[in-house]
């Protein structure tokens, strides 16, 4: 086996000379080949001063060129040095470069008092943050400063060789120092650290220092210790100990993991080191391929040496004659690695559940509120055998998901069966790779170890990559079919609940708003002429201008009203309680009372202007603002400029489903817009009023600005993130910012607190914003309803996930700088792919541990819900308004946020099913837990309030084919790096006809999941001339059905339908899943009937936008014992504001109460499904 080339990279200062005895003994008496690299940075006066990056570059390519021309390379790095080799060697480690299809490698770093950083720093960081004493600053360049050269780097020399080698230093770039790595090769090589015990320019603590900070960054990094070395143990006495340093590096397996010289022969002579540490390769025959550094024990002296060497067969890689040692980034994955994330975790998650079962009863409203809350009709609570013990888990246990469906909507059945199908398809993947895949990586060839056994990294034989390949065409394409089934078992459902006698009955079932109509169409008189001869009302949006500010500000001074009163009351009973006896409230005491000089005395006032203005009476003052407001609004609605608009959007309702389906399906203003203008089945509460008045250029430009944005900030999420992460070392950020010194004075608590707890908990918080933000900038961007609005956060958030949880992760690098690559070369990312991935697969495993326990436990606790419900209802609301909303309020169901994680989750799964298949059973385990906590949330804790009707899970399964593409990308860069042609190829055509499958499949179900429903309400009429045009039998019903229903399942521009065949095989899936699904919506399946019935007037009213119709919010103030809010509902009647004082009261103590039965409630009203 042929030596390695030496590339030595010299320190600050030095250059290529320094190393010029050294390099001509390992040359002349050792057979190495040497390559000194000349750093920039210590250029002549007259030269611009070099950077980091100038260094850096000449390290790599000095290294690059000795690996073109066939051979491994060590790397040597001298001091400064160690900066730039730490910084240059990215995707030349033996994992990398044999991926790509090279057969040689950096086999390891040695490091002579080096410097390596951590990525993201600068070598100043490692001097504290300025300069040393030896830099003699000039400008951009520096000096070796007093007392000199001879004393920083040569104080263990002969004076003559002292001026020797000073009188060859040069000038050093201030630059360089200045700047900040890009990565850490430590963590991608083996490395070993020889530390000079005499150096005076890096003290040997400061060198300990930087090596268990790159070990407790997960570097393999060994320490070995010199004594009586100076800084430059390669010149002069100390140079035989480092060729033999060299030489350890060299063949890879040093003798111990912390070699200890004797401390009283520091001065160890060539010959007494080699007697004492005798250096050979073992015999081939004993060792094959492999060269090993060996101790020979009868040769150890235990009275001279203060540690025996010992073979430390953990610590090393052996290195084989291919030059791929197993150290790679991650490590391998062990089994005590994964218990050792799982303990603590399931610990953790074990706590969540306990502390849920302990609190569950004591706050019902928190954790059960489907069971008894009166926002819920009663029909649709989930049973409860008591409120007390553990019954209810006998209930969660017998509880089909089919009561989700049932009782709560079609959305929350939806989402039970995504988190089924998700869990479905990893287990149904781990079944089938585990027992291929599992020996095929075991006997792979490779070395590695532990459970990267059976992972793809242990793949070193071409032939055993044919188990990948049939696996991954098996289990893909299988993914695929399950994912048209159930696209189309969804269509059938989803027809099914729009059948169903309650949905129908709705107004809004047969309800399409239109947008961006002309003001002519929009007017009802024109309605038949433009819509149909079955439209039969319609209501077009008029110009809000300013009413729904009003409207908010007329809302806000009652409130305003409500609590000054509020005030007024609980401040008298107070006073008064010591008082004279109470009155009842009868009507001429409470007269007297409201006039008593205590009463006065009571009333809450302010001062106008704040703080220095006189004092005004709050109650008149909000009574005032009311009835302006009114006024204002009142005046504001009948101005004749509440026009209808040059172009309007209008609410149409036919007579039936059917016709408003063909309306939405063929009546077009716009048939060029690349908006969508036109949506079905809208309800009033669910419109964005100001939205749907938009014009369309207004509308366009708003969307593409919300679009930019969002694209801006997936891509450089990563910077908030890193700056949050700064926290975790305080340390350097006090060091660095002079200012905050005083944070290094802390108490070690709270120090622990900044740097434990505080960034990984903003980290999430901040993340925990992001489907907020982008639900505001979809409202933002003109989306016209809410759910639409929904369904846009949710392909923004999907993509944020897929970029930022996964592909950002698994390269390992800034979001910035992965999209650059891509976007400079597209055809890079299979190899940036299959790089990436398997050194990222232990991060998953992990990632679903974590995910599957903690997580899922703490979404079942949900602690902050808890906490927030207490907080406003002991120390945030006042008003028994305030306290009946915060009482009544549910949590919702946020599918945007939902969907995309657990898509991603799928995604994941998928993509490392062939590389670690280990992924797939994690993943399902992990989704389970998920599913039980979110099954127990949506029957008994949440409601739906955004209702898609099975849009976001149509999104969703629309969205998984991107783990398909994301798997094949990474298999053909994977394959393609190991020159394995034929399986490449193969993945090549799978990718090909993955693609062309999907694009195919969504042309022909797109018809069916748009317009929902048209096959099944088709009129007789229309079959026949759909079957005529396309020359079927039409005496024949069958064939007449199925060629009308071929032409609805493939587009027109298609210049044939469908196959019968193929027709006959979709419909048979869809027809069967309606069936079943309107087995279980019938009535005597669990719905009673719950048709709505409307009046005149609440057709009149129902599309017209709440800023025209509503009134002033009734007031709701206590019953005192003194008649006082008898008085003030009197004030508040007179000036036109209805006022009660039911089913709320204040005590003698100034407490409030309020009658938790809401049929009792004055401002509670059943909500009506429109």
């Amino acid at each position: 086996m042929s030596k390695p080339s030496l590339v030595l990279v010299h320190g600050a200062w030095h250059s290529p000379k320094h190393f010029g005895p050294i390099v001509e003994r390992l040359e002349g008496e050792y057979g190495y080949k040497c390559i000194a690299v000349s750093l920039p940075s210590t250029q002549t006066p007259d030269e611009a001063a070099a950077t980091l990056a100038d260094d850096s570059k000449a390290v790599r390519d000095a290294v690059t060129a000795e690996l073109d021309a066939g051979n491994h390379v060590v790397v040597v790095a001298h001091s400064y040095g160690g900066t730039p080799t730490n910084n240059a060697l990215r995707g030349l480690d033996a994992q990398s470069r044999r991926t790509s299809g090279a057969e040689t490698c950096v086999q390891g770093i040695a490091f002579l008092n080096g410097i390596p950083l951590p990525a993201g720093t600068a070598f100043i960081d490692a001097l504290g943050g300025k300069p040393h004493a030896m830099h003699d600053l000039r400008g951009d360049f520096a000096w070796v400063g007093p007392p000199g050269p001879e004393h920083y780097f040569y104080n263990e020399m002969a004076e003559e060789d002292q001026k020797h080698w000073s009188a060859l230093l040069r000038q050093q770039s201030w630059l360089a120092i200045l700047d900040k790595t890009e990565y850490a090769a430590y963590n991608d090589f083996p490395c070993w650290y020889l530390s000079c015990q005499k150096d005076q320019a890096l003290e040997p603590r400061a060198q300990e220092e930087l090596v268990a900070g790159a070990k407790a960054g997960g570097a393999s990094i060994e320490l070995v210790k010199l004594e009586g070395a100076d800084h430059t143990p390669f010149i002069g006495k100390h140079m035989q100990a480092t060729i033999d340093f060299i030489q350890g590096v060299d063949a890879f397996h040093f003798v111990s993991a912390k070699m200890t010289y004797c401390r009283n022969n520091h001065n160890l002579t060539s010959a007494s080191f080699s007697t004492r540490f005798a250096l050979f390769y073992a015999q081939p025959s004993a060792y094959p391929n492999t060269r090993r550094i060996l101790y020979r024990k009868s040769q150890y002296n235990p009275n001279t040496c203060s540690e025996a060497p010992k073979f430390n067969h953990t610590m090393f890689s052996i290195l084989k004659d291919d030059g791929y040692g197993k150290n790679r980034r991650e490590g391998s994955t062990s089994l005590a690695a994964i218990l050792g994330v799982f303990v603590p975790t399931f610990i953790i998650a074990l706590i969540n559940v306990v502390a849920f079962l302990l609190v569950r009863n004591y706050f019902r409203k928190v954790y059960a509120p489907r069971t008894f809350l009166g926002t819920i009709p009663e029909k649709d609570r989930t049973p409860s055998s008591t409120a007390h013990g553990k019954s209810w888990f006998h209930d969660f246990r017998n509880l089909t998901d089919r009561f989700v469906l049932q009782h709560n909507s079609l959305d929350a059945y939806l989402y039970l069966r995504f988190l089924k199908f998700v869990i479905y398809v990893c287990l149904a993947g781990a079944l089938l790779t585990w027992p291929i895949l599992f020996p095929i990586n075991a006997t792979g060839g490779g070395n590695a170890s532990q459970l990267d056994r059976i992972s793809f990294s242990n793949i070193a034989k071409n032939d055993h990559l044919w188990g990948h390949t049939a696996v991954a065409w098996v289990f893909f394409l299988g993914i695929f079919a399950v994912i048209a089934v159930e696209r189309l078992q969804l269509i059938g459902l989803r027809q099914a609940y729009y059948l169903s006698d309650t949905y129908a009955s709705r107004l809004s079932a047969r309800t399409v708003l239109f947008l961006n109509v002309p003001a002519e169409a929009a007017r009802p008189e024109s309605l038949k002429k433009h819509f149909g001869h079955q439209a039969e009302h319609s209501w077009p949006v008029k110009d809000l201008g300013d009413l729904e500010d009003l409207v908010e500000k007329r809302n806000g001074a009652a409130y305003s009203l409500e609590a000054a009163e509020l005030d007024y009351i609980t401040k008298y009973t107070k006073l008064r309680s010591k008082g004279r006896p109470a009155t009842n409230g009868a009507d001429g005491a409470a007269a007297e009372e409201a006039l008593s000089p205590l009463a006065k005395a009571a009333r809450p006032t302010s001062r106008r202007p704040i703080l220095i203005g006189t004092q005004v009476d709050r109650i008149d003052e909000a009574r005032k603002d009311v009835a302006d407001t009114v006024e204002r609004l009142e005046a504001h609605r009948s101005a004749p400029g509440r026009n209808i608009p040059a172009e309007s959007a209008v609410f149409v309702a036919f007579a039936s489903q059917e016709a408003a389906h063909r309306a939405f399906q063929q009546i077009r203003f716009h048939p060029h817009l690349p908006l969508e203008d036109r949506f079905l089945s809208v309800q009033p509460k669910e419109v964005l009023w100001k939205n749907i008045q938009m014009p369309i250029a207004v509308r366009a430009s708003k969307a593409s600005l919300a679009l930019a944005f969002v694209i801006a900030f997936t891509i450089f999420f990563s910077i908030p993130v890193g700056l949050i992460g700064t926290l975790s070392n305080v340390k350097e950020l006090s060091d660095r910012v002079k200012w905050l010194g005083w944070l290094q004075d802390l108490p070690d608590w709270i120090l622990g607190l900044l740097v434990g707890f505080v960034p990984p908990f903003l980290t999430s918080w901040f993340v925990s914003y992001v489907p907020k933000l982008f639900r505001h900038i979809a409202k933002l961007s003109g989306e016209p309803t809410i759910p639409q609005a929904e369904l846009k956060t949710q392909a923004w958030y999907m993509v944020f996930q897929v970029f930022q949880v996964f592909l950002v992760t698994t390269f390992s690098s800034g979001a910035a700088a992965v999209a650059t690559k891509i976007a400079k070369d597209p055809k890079s990312a299979p190899d940036l792919l299959a790089e990436s991935l398997p050194k990222a697969s232990n991060f998953y495993l992990t990632y679903f541990i974590l995910q599957g326990t903690t997580s899922a436990a703490s979404n079942l606790l949900d602690y902050s819900e808890t906490l927030e419900y207490l907080f406003y209802e002991y120390f945030w609301d006042r008003t028994p308004r305030d306290k009946f909303q915060t009482y009544a309020q549910m949590r919702g169901t946020p599918w945007a946020a939902w969907y995309p994680k657990f898509t991603n989750f799928l995604i994941i799964a998928v993509a490392y099913s062939c590389i670690q298949p280990l992924t797939l059973g994690f993943a399902a385990v992990g989704l389970y837990f998920y599913y039980l906590s979110y099954r127990y949330s949506l029957l008994y804790v949440r409601q739906t309030k955004t209702d898609t009707k099975g849009e976001a899970y149509k999104r969703a399964l629309q969205q998984m084919p991107t783990g398909l593409y994301l798997a094949e990308l990474a298999l053909i860069g994977l394959f393609g790096a190991r020159k394995a042609a034929a399986q490449s190829t193969l993945m090549i055509v799978l990718l090909v006809l993955t693609a062309v499958g999907n694009v195919l499949l969504d042309r022909m179900l797109r018809p069916l999941e748009l317009y929902l429903g048209v096959d099944k309400w088709s009129e007789p009429e229309q079959e026949r001339l759909l079957a005529e045009e396309d020359g079927a039998d039409t005496t024949d019903d069958a064939d007449l059905h199925a060629s009308a229903h071929g032409r609805r399942l493939g587009l027109k521009k298609l210049p044939k339908p469908m196959p019968r065949w193929l027709s006959d095989f979709f419909d048979s899936i869809i027809s069967a899943s309606r069936e079943k699904a309107s087995s279980w919506l019938r009535q005597d399946a669990g719905w009673s009937d719950d048709s709505v019935q409307f009046s005149e007037d609440d057709i009149k009213k129902a599309y017209i936008a709440p800023a025209f119709t509503s009134k002033t919010p009734k007031l709701w103030i206590p019953r005192d014992n003194y008649g006082i809010s008898k008085q003030e509902i009197e004030a508040n009647e007179r000036e036109g504001m209805a006022s009660t004082d039911e089913a709320a009261e204040i005590d003698e103590d100034g407490r409030l109460h309020w009658n938790h039965n809401f049929e009792e409630v004055p401002i509670f009203s059943k909500a009506k499904a429109v």
